[in-house]
This record gives structure tokens, C-alpha cells and sequence, in this order.
């Protein structure tokens, strides 16, 4: 089995690990609160988004 096949074979389980890496990156860098915050922002931005593309507003 080469690189590929194994990147192919295993992406959710490669992008969780990449995600766990970057959030532990984040706790240790910033803090729990600051994090927290951070994601509690990201998530309301993205449910923003999503209202806005469904919602056809901007066009």
C-alpha cells in the first residue's frame, strides 16, 4: 500500500486527527476560554453563512 491509497483510504480519520491536533495547538497556545470562544464564534459565523446562502439575501 502506497502513501495514496492510504491517505484515500483514511481522510475522515487523517482530517480528525489534523482537527484534535490543531484544537490541542489552540488550548496550549491561547487557553480553554479563549478557545472556547474562538469556536463559539466560528459556529455562529457559519451558521450566519448558511442563513445567508439559503436565505438568497445578497442576490
Amino acid at each position: 500500500m502506497d502513501m495514496r491509497e492510504f491517505i484515500s483510504d483514511n481522510k475522515i480519520i487523517l482530517m480528525g486527527a489534523l482537527i484534535g491536533l490543531l484544537l490541542a495547538l489552540i488550548f496550549l497556545t491561547f487557553g480553554f476560554w479563549k478557545t472556547l470562544l474562538v469556536l463559539i464564534l466560528v459556529s455562529l459565523g457559519a451558521m450566519v453563512g448558511y442563513f445567508v446562502q439559503e436565505s438568497d439575501i445578497l442576490k
